[in-house]
């Protein structure tokens, strides 16, 4: 049988400036919050159309790796680089149905305990008093009446950091924003928060003790209560049930 092949695709202008663009940035010639020339600029360096170099910009802003500012002081800069497009990608999947809240939930949990058992061989004392403000944090918003749950999900992201690795901080971070975007949609009780808050007291005790086992244990009821709880909460909310399409 006769070997077949496809037509070479020529990539359009936009395309080569976009490579370009990407390049000079992983290369390290621009630094985040840089600003990149005025089309007008990069048009007469590179020898195309100012359309072309528009096009291109929106191309870069659509992959998340530069903002287009307006008015006074506007420009196109370099984004810091962020979890953004993971937290976008998740969140499309979800409203396809594609993914369930029990998914997210399951999905934190495996997470988390790894992260947690991970960040057991590297917390400093430091990060000892960064998890603490944030318990200390919400248990002064439960005296004032509030909920808590901000500083609570503070708590497992600084947590996670202490892991050091980065590539699982980034996904997780993209749980815990979409996580936390269910939170605030079904509005967090003062009884939840405070429970948590009092779990995450015991989830530091367990860490100075360097029990990881017992710490995993602990992690897991502590992320299981929570997720059930969420879960029970989310049910008198009709916009909030993500049963995946079949």
């Amino acid at each position: 049988m006769a070997a077949s092949y496809e037509p070479i695709k020529t990539k359009r202008t936009f395309e080569i400036i976009v490579d370009l663009i990407k390049e000079k940035i992983f290369s390290g010639e621009y630094q985040s919050g840089e600003r990149l020339p005025a089309e007008r600029d990069m048009a007469a360096m590179v020898q195309v159309s100012r359309s072309a170099v528009r096009e291109a910009y929106h191309t870069l802003e659509l992959l998340d790796i530069v903002e287009i500012r307006k008015g006074t002081g506007g420009g196109t800069f370099i984004r810091e680089p962020s979890n953004r497009s993971i937290t976008q990608s998740i969140n499309n999947l979800i409203r396809l149905r594609r993914i369930s809240l029990d998914d997210i939930m399951e999905t934190r949990l495996v997470l988390e305990k790894n992260l947690a058992d991970m960040a057991m061989g590297r917390i400093t004392e430091e990060d000892f008093g960064k998890l603490q403000s944030h318990i200390d944090q919400g248990f002064e918003l439960l005296r004032q009446g509030k909920t808590a749950h901000e500083a609570n999900i503070a708590f497992h992201l600084t947590l996670a950091e202490v892991s050091g690795n980065a590539l699982l901080v980034m996904v997780y971070t993209s749980v815990m924003d979409l996580f936390q975007l269910v939170l605030k949609g079904i509005g967090a009780d003062h009884e939840m928060s405070h429970i948590i808050a009092e779990e995450h007291n015991d989830i530091l005790r367990l860490m100075r003790q360097g029990d990881s086992n017992a710490l995993l244990d602990f992690l897991d009821r502590h992320i299981r209560g929570s997720n059930e709880r969420l879960l029970k909460i989310s049910k008198k909310y009709p916009e909030f049930q993500l049963d995946k399409q079949k």
